[in-house]
């Protein structure tokens, strides 16, 4: 959760001593698999004969994913189409990543699904109001990354994230996470807007589609009926907004401010050149990809094609801006689809879950989980990603909360069905049961 702090060169030079956690990854990893291996060494594994569960199908395309990805790397290491530091620098990060997923799904614990809950909610709070400090009184307040302008002189917020999309990613976590944790509906009401405040100043609206496409697809699945009732009201809104933004072109000096640069600034286009040279050069490397962008003729072409800077086009700023297409660019057509294999079937899982344990934690991480696989295909990235990179301890807990059949219909203190389910027996089968908020059922 604090990957950020470690990473970032502006932290290293306000307080030199975290630049010893810069492989904070790798020495989690380590740490794991010492416990592993005590574990291992001890018999305590041995003892234990209870029969697993079948392994999820989401947990057969990672692994394959890393697999695959660590072998590629050294595939082009061999052909020269990679440096030796960045073969062997990302084939560790995949590496480090099997090593955390292993030792969190081993080690995962009721405890640990509420100590994650409950962090996800305080961090949340200081990324939001050192999200607002940043945009209208300091913007070097606890500013980790590089800044990313909004409009000519001022600045995006990225909270405690080295990027402002990590921040707009994260504030999809939080706002779930109060959501079902916390009792008091008014300090659920006071956080939530404070991280859709934090979100609205990232200032980019990838993030925003993605927050909005997640409470849709969280409304319609788990409160259908109620968010039917809510379509009217959401048409009439949506009509109000399509008149609005009418008025706005048709009066466009009326509404003229610094602020409408970074909302109605076209990055469609580029991205669209971007996607059709990277599309017409995967069919020539398919099966392994190019290995790199860095000094990679094809990847330059289309650059320069797309009018980016020479920095652009030698591979040392910037990118594809599409996870899918990168993959595909880089490692090949089965690279994409073992991770997008992963995604949706770790969503599936998680649905299921939540329906038969009758409990929103599965949502919670879930909801992440899908808010940065819409949004990331508008950017490139996996493991080097911060945002992304957290999703694998998350699928290791979810999938060691399946194996150790832990139950966690207490872990969110406001919704124990199974205790207001019980307290409900004695009454008849036509009578309703009340439910807080009733899951829908899977047949």
């Amino acid at each position: 959760m604090t990957y950020n702090f470690y990473k970032s060169h502006i932290m290293w030079r306000a307080l030199p001593f975290l630049s010893k956690f810069r492989k904070a990854d790798f020495m989690l990893a380590m740490f794991l698999v010492v416990l592993l291996l005590m574990l291992f060494l001890t018999n305590n594994e041995k003892k234990k004969n209870i029969i697993k569960p079948p392994q999820p199908v989401f947990e057969k395309f990672l692994f394959s994913y890393f697999a695959l990805s660590i072998f590629l790397y050294w595939v082009h290491l061999n052909l020269g189409h990679i440096s030796y530091y960045k073969a062997t620098a990302y084939a560790r990060l995949n590496l480090d990543a099997v090593f955390i997923y292993l030792g969190i799904r081993r080690f995962a614990s009721k405890e640990l699904a509420r100590m994650v809950v409950k962090t996800v909610i305080y961090m949340g709070i200081v990324a939001a109001v050192a999200s607002i400090v940043q945009f209208f009184i300091d913007t070097k307040f606890l500013r980790v990354g590089p800044f990313h302008r909004a409009w000519e002189g001022q600045n995006r917020a990225s909270g405690i994230f080295a990027y402002p999309y990590d921040c707009g990613i994260f504030m999809i976590f939080s706002t779930y996470a109060v959501v079902y944790y916390l009792k008091d509906i008014r300090v659920k009401v006071f956080l939530i807007t404070l991280f859709i405040i934090s979100l609205i100043l990232v200032f980019t609206r990838g993030t925003w589609i993605a927050y909005v496409l997640v409470f849709i697809f969280h409304m319609s699945y788990y409160y259908r009926d109620r968010f039917r009732k809510l379509i009217g009201l959401i048409l009439v809104v949506s009509l109000v907004i399509s008149l609005s933004a009418g008025a706005y072109f048709a009066q466009k000096h009326l509404f003229s401010g610094d602020y409408t640069e970074r909302i109605t600034v076209d990055t469609v286009s580029v991205r669209l050149a971007f996607y059709m040279f990277t599309i017409k050069a995967i069919p020539e490397h398919w099966l392994i990809g190019y290995g790199d962008i860095e000094n990679n003729e094809a990847y330059y072409r289309g650059m320069v094609q797309a009018d980016q800077s020479l920095a652009w086009a030698l591979g040392r700023r910037g990118g594809i801006h599409n996870m899918v297409l990168e993959e595909a660019f880089l490692r090949g057509i089965f690279s994409p689809l073992l991770l997008i294999g992963a995604f949706f079937f770790f969503f599936r899982f998680n649905l299921e879950q939540s329906v038969k344990r009758k409990s929103y934690l599965y949502s919670i991480f879930n909801n992440y989980a899908l808010g940065f696989f819409i949004y990331f295909f508008s950017v490139g990235g996996y493991l080097v990603s911060r945002t992304g990179f957290l999703t694998v301890p998350l699928f290791g807990l979810m999938a060691g909360l399946y194996y150790n059949n832990i139950d966690v219909s207490d872990v969110l203190p406001e919704w124990k069905f199974f205790a207001k389910e019980k307290s409900t027996e004695s009454k008849t089968e036509n009578e309703e049961i009340a439910i807080p908020i009733p899951l829908r059922t899977i047949t």
